[in-house]
């Protein structure tokens, strides 16, 4: 269980229950960086990385920053890196894992994921392409973890992971009530349902609003609420996979 810092993981270590999503596909490295040592600076320290954002030099070149400032030193992070869809042939793993250790310039991840249970064709290219422009799959099956979408309209009981939705009426009347934003109310939502939460963003002041969730609580009636609000909506169906045979976006979760 978690409390309203960290979870204990059933091997003793300890993960913070709110963490730092480094993708950013539309921003530069410098963005990336200037993220990270702005989060870590404002308290973070659980970092979601992953090798198809293709910024982990840039994560990297903040931590091996805030460790010569003497903010930090690396067993104060719990980093998490994600292995990519054309490495999940089992000869292949070890290369990949390597190869985010060397860009992030650490010597171990706290937790290693499969970013999506599909396996595209191995090779050099993230997203291999046949002539008609469709991911060309791989036949390799995939093991019992993945992450899988989460948020106010698709709550996933079942799988418990969480991102966010800001427009839902509701949440902003609740915002506007304990004088938060939306975001920090399904932070705080994500949170007190004992889990952990990944907001992303290149923005300093946003960074910093994110970790400003634990000076408030949400009552069990304001939860009830929240938890009325889901929909079973998913946001993201990565449709270039939909004929992979391993698909399992429509799957209940």
């Amino acid at each position: 269980m978690a409390n309203k810092f960290d979870f204990t993981l059933r091997g003793g270590l300890k993960m913070p229950a709110l963490g730092l999503g480094t993708y950013a596909p539309k921003e530069g490295d410098d963005d990336v960086f200037n993220a990270v040592h702005t989060a870590v600076k404002a308290g973070y320290r659980n970092l979601d990385c992953a090798a198809i954002y293709r910024n982990e030099r840039a994560v990297g070149s903040a931590i091996k920053k805030l460790i010569v400032e003497g903010t930090i030193q690396r067993e104060d992070l719990f980093i998490t890196s994600k292995l990519w869809n054309t490495c999940h042939r089992p000869d292949l793993v070890r290369a990949s894992l390597k190869k985010s250790l060397d860009d992030l310039g650490v010597k171990y991840l706290d937790l290693y994921l499969i970013h999506w249970p599909m396996a595209y064709k191995e090779g050099e290219e993230f997203m291999p392409l046949d002539e008609n422009g469709k991911v060309i799959f791989s036949d390799v099956d995939y093991v019992d973890t993945w992450k899988v979408e989460c948020h106010l309209h698709l709550q996933q009981d079942k799988l418990e992971e969480y991102v966010s939705c800001l427009q839902e009426p509701k949440v902003v009347e609740l915002a506007k009530a304990k004088n938060k934003t939306p975001a920090q109310i399904l932070l705080r939502f994500i949170i007190q349902r004992g889990l952990s939460a990944v907001p992303k963003s290149v923005k300093p002041e946003r960074v910093v609003e994110n970790f400003q969730i634990f000076d408030f609580e949400l009552s069990e009636e304001e939860m009830e609420l929240l938890r009325a609000l889901n929909k079973d909506f998913r946001l993201n169906i990565e449709t270039v996979a939909v004929d992979h045979k391993y698909y399992t976006f429509n799957d209940a979760f």
